[in-house]
């Protein structure tokens, strides 16, 4: 039985957002039309029939990993910085010098025991030169004393091998311990360097004031290889996701085209089996790891439709239906049909029109 009602009075807005599977843009906020109608014996929260879009979303929740990434500090404290080659960003050959503390005194150190091995080397093919022609001159002997049958004659080809060969293996001795001091300075230096061990981009570069010192063992650098860089899906509806398309990734203000893969496609070491991966198109070396990542689908939409509060719609003996206001205040049972739902609203196709006002309580 109706019940007339005494009067109409607003009681703020209604407002409708859609999370989770039904997030509306902030552009397509509801407008504010909730009422609260007072009756005789009831109190009724209604709001209006609004007009404006009906988007069913999935959000898809990822983590940015770079797959090989090296941070590196130097082997020695309180040394003064001498040079920094690279900045952020910066693409790095494994072997790279990135910075150094002072080498002054070491690189003249080598550059005295390099030019002391290049001395000695000229040395051996000077020797091996003059032995050349000293087995020639002796084997040109040899010829004469044979053809005048010179009584005595003793050949002096081996006694010059074994001169010659004397002589060799004292210099290849002092090359070998020259080396071997070479070695040492070049290791030296090397703890006083931090020299990259991959492939990759400078993706973080402490930056040191003036007449900072190092630290030993402190991180003030890191690479990572941006062609292993990548976003891991950690939500549980990554299944949405299809292998091989690309989708729109959003992560600190800034959108990134990435393209679904498995694991089982990726020929990278320690990814998680079953897991999906996303691909960057374009790597980003300012991005740090964990970086969070947000994927948006529309599963479906409906635009320029009509909806109201998932609350206002019942079910009356099998049949779909919502309680409307009339224009005397008079409450009605009204036939509807529906179309999109999302957490919060639900899309009338059929039933109801723009502006008229439905009990949601």
């Amino acid at each position: 039985m109706k019940k007339k009602l005494l009067g109409i009075v607003c009681i703020g807005t209604c407002i409708m957002t859609m999370t989770g599977c039904g997030l509306l843009p902030k552009e397509e906020e509801l407008p504010m039309a909730p009422l609260l109608l007072e009756g005789e014996t009831e109190d009724y929260i209604v709001s209006q029939v609004i007009r404006g879009d009906v988007v069913v979303q999935e959000q898809i929740r990822a983590s940015y990993v770079p797959s090989s990434t090296e941070k590196l500090g130097f082997e020695l404290g309180d040394e003064k910085i001498s040079k920094v080659y690279v900045s952020v960003g910066d693409s790095i050959k494994a072997g790279d010098v990135l910075m150094e503390l002072d080498v002054s005194s070491l690189d003249e150190q080598i550059r005295q025991q390099q030019n002391q091995i290049d001395d000695l080397y000229m040395s051996l093919n000077h020797l091996y030169q003059n032995e050349g022609v000293s087995i020639s001159e002796a084997q040109l002997q040899d010829k004469q004393a044979a053809e005048s049958n010179q009584a005595g004659w003793v050949s002096r080809v081996d006694e010059v091998v074994d001169t010659y060969a004397g002589q060799a293996q004292q210099l290849k001795n002092s090359i070998q311990v020259a080396e071997q001091r070479l070695k040492e300075l070049q290791d030296k230096k090397k703890t006083r360097q931090i020299i990259a061990s991959i492939d990759g981009v400078v993706t973080y570069l402490y930056e040191f004031q003036d007449g900072e010192r190092s630290v030993k063992n402190k991180k003030v650098v890191t690479l990572s290889d941006m062609s292993e860089a990548m976003f891991e899906v950690y939500s549980e509806n990554g299944n949405l996701l299809q292998p091989g398309e690309t989708y729109t990734l959003t992560s600190e203000g800034n959108e990134y085209q990435v393209v679904a893969r498995r694991a089982e496609e990726l020929n990278f070491d320690g990814l998680k089996q079953d897991a999906v991966y996303l691909t960057m198109t374009t790597p980003d070396p300012s991005l740090e790891q964990g970086a969070a990542g947000t994927i948006v689908l529309i599963m479906e939409e409906s635009r320029n439709t009509i909806y109201v509060p998932n609350s206002a719609v019942k079910n009356l003996r099998g049949q779909t239906v919502v309680y409307c206001i009339d224009e005397q205040g008079f409450r009605e049972i009204r036939p509807v049909q529906t179309g999109i739902q999302t957490e919060k609203i639900t899309e009338i196709t059929q039933g109801l029109e723009e502006g008229e006002v439905v009990i949601i309580e």
